[in-house]
């Protein structure tokens, strides 16, 4: 019924093309979640989402608010853009990204409301981040969208180091002083894919864990978050595909309450993303994101 709703809202396609890479299950968060070669290949320059809402019993309204992802000729996503409003007053955020010769993310800056931060990262050879930092940075400009830096201020450095074998691979994540504080352990199937994810604190023993399960594909067609063991309290993601792997609805639990349900709508005859429509389930208050292209010539 859910689905049969979401139908009369656009009239969508069943129709996808290899554009959304949910490996990471990162699809529409603040990480990359594009194909590169599909957006290379396609010579796409950018894409910009219109956002309009539909309350329960009430008409689509336009909300006059964007999102917009740019793409540099590789095909990486370079920067994020959102609009918002903060109070009644629109205000946007700006995540940009920035790559190593390997395509290896180098710096993920964000704007908030005191200016800019980043995520700063260096990698072995074979790809592993072997260190992370978060600093503050300063803007040369006084123009959001025109970011130049002026200084960057240091406020957390974290090493790794990794233990490996056939199948699992633990990481150490070590504090600013160099004493290892967290173990992460990550656990692979017979097939090399990632099927559980545990972490632990050192001092306090506090454990967590991530679980993942794939479908005939080895798409992951489902994974599950539990912050805290100790607790009754988990997240669950399920993922479903079209015939060719391309990814068409998201649906996210508290424990076993539905609480979001999202749907990828996909033009037949470009086979470009169209539309996304995202449910909040319990006051079925609906987001509708429409998609147009520009183009590299």
């Amino acid at each position: 019924m859910m689905r049969l709703f979401f139908l009369t809202l656009l009239v969508p396609a069943y129709f996808s093309a290899q554009m959304l890479d949910n490996r990471n299950c990162a699809v529409f968060s603040g990480e990359p979640f594009f194909y590169p070669e599909f957006i290379r290949n396609n010579k796409i320059k950018s894409i910009t989402g219109s956002v309009s809402t539909k309350a329960d019993l009430r008409v689509i309204q336009s909300k006059g608010l964007i999102t917009k992802f740019f793409f540099d000729g590789s095909g990486n996503l370079i920067k994020q853009f959102d609009s918002f409003y903060r109070g009644k007053k629109k205000d946007s955020s700006i995540i940009t990204y920035h790559y190593d010769e390997k395509n290896n993310i180098t710096t993920k800056r964000m704007s908030d409301s005191y200016g800019f931060f980043s995520y700063n990262y260096s990698y072995n050879q074979i790809g592993d981040v072997m260190r992370k930092t978060y600093c503050r940075d300063e803007n040369a400009t006084n123009n959001k969208n025109d970011f130049k830096l002026k200084k960057q201020y240091t406020i957390v450095n974290e090493t790794y180091s990794y233990i490996r074998n056939d199948s699992s691979k633990q990481k150490n994540v070590h504090n600013n002083h160099g004493g290892i504080y967290q173990k992460e352990n990550y656990i692979y199937d017979e097939n090399k894919l990632l099927v559980k994810t545990e972490k632990k604190l050192i001092v306090n023993h506090k454990k967590g864990q991530t679980t993942y399960k794939y479908n005939d594909l080895m798409k992951v067609s489902e994974m599950t978050i539990q912050k805290d063991m100790s607790k009754d309290i988990y997240s669950r993601f399920i993922y479903e595909y079209d015939q060719l792997g391309n990814l068409e609805t998201i649906d996210e639990y508290r424990n076993e309450e539905l609480k979001t349900h999202k749907e990828v709508i996909y033009d037949k005859s470009t086979l470009l993303m169209k539309a996304l429509l995202t449910q909040n389930v319990p006051s079925n208050f609906i987001t509708i994101t429409k998609f147009s292209y520009a183009f590299f010539d």
